[in-house]
C-alpha cells in the first residue's frame, strides 16, 4: 500500500496582482529552518506577472498553484483550504515576509501547549531591498 505522507504545515497563501512582493514572500518562504511544509498559492485573477514569478518554484514539490477567475482573498483561501494536506494551516498574504523560524516556532507553540490556534505578531516594514535586510534574528 503507497500511503501519501502529508506535511505538518500547509501555507496558503491568495495571490492578487503581487508581483511586487511575491519575490520576498516565496523566499522567506522557502528558505523556512522548518521544511515540513507545502505551500499552496491560489492565483485569483491576477493580470500582472504574479503567476510568471510563482512558476519556478512549482519544480519544488511542496509548492502547488491553484487558479481561479477573481473572488476575492476569502474565497481563495477557501480554495487553499480545500487543497491542505497538512496538519496545521497556516495563513499569510502575497506582500508577507515570514521570519525564517516563523513555521517552527508557531508549531512548537501548537504542540507544547495542545492548542488548535496560534497567532504571532507582525511588524510593519517599508519594502526593502532584500527581504533579509528587514528579518530581525
Amino acid at each position: 500500500m503507497n500511503e501519501e505522507v502529508k506535511p505538518s504545515i500547509s501555507v496558503i497563501c491568495p495571490v492578487y496582482n503581487a508581483q511586487d512582493y511575491l519575490p520576498d514572500l516565496l523566499q522567506s518562504i522557502l528558505h523556512q529552518t522548518f521544511q515540513d511544509f507545502e505551500c499552496l498559492l491560489v492565483n485569483d485573477g491576477s493580470t500582472d506577472q504574479s503567476e510568471a514569478i510563482i512558476l519556478p518554484y512549482l519544480s519544488d514539490p511542496r509548492f502547488r498553484l491553484w487558479k481561479q477567475t477573481n473572488q476575492g482573498a476569502p474565497a481563495a483561501r477557501n480554495q487553499g483550504i480545500r487543497q491542505a494536506k497538512g496538519q496545521y494551516l497556516y495563513f499569510c498574504d502575497a506582500d508577507d515576509v515570514l521570519d525564517e523560524h516563523c513555521l517552527a516556532v508557531l508549531l512548537a507553540a501548537a504542540k507544547k501547549n495542545q492548542a488548535e490556534i496560534v497567532s504571532a505578531g507582525i511588524e510593519a516594514l517599508d519594502k526593502p531591498k532584500s527581504f533579509k535586510d528587514k528579518i530581525k534574528k
